[in-house]
């Protein structure tokens, strides 16, 4: 791999981490909220889904970033 293709795809990259790190906390702490026993299921499940969102993004964030570079 070239310089040019790697710098053009470190980018792209690292929205990707940023999403999975984000989708991962996401499920940290959602299982955390159900661990416990008081607490409702609700807002760990929308958490979850705001982490599959936030990753979802990143993803289309990348593809279109990466896009504009080769551009």
């Amino acid at each position: 791999m070239e310089s040019g293709a790697l710098h053009t795809a470190v980018i792209p990259l690292g929205i990707v981490a940023f999403g999975i790190v984000w989708n991962a906390g996401c499920y940290r702490i959602a299982g955390n909220w159900a661990a416990k026993s008081d607490a409702r299921p609700e807002p760990a499940d929308r958490l979850r889904i705001c982490g599959w969102i936030i990753y979802g993004m990143s993803l289309v964030a990348a593809a279109v970033v990466f896009l504009f570079k080769l551009s």
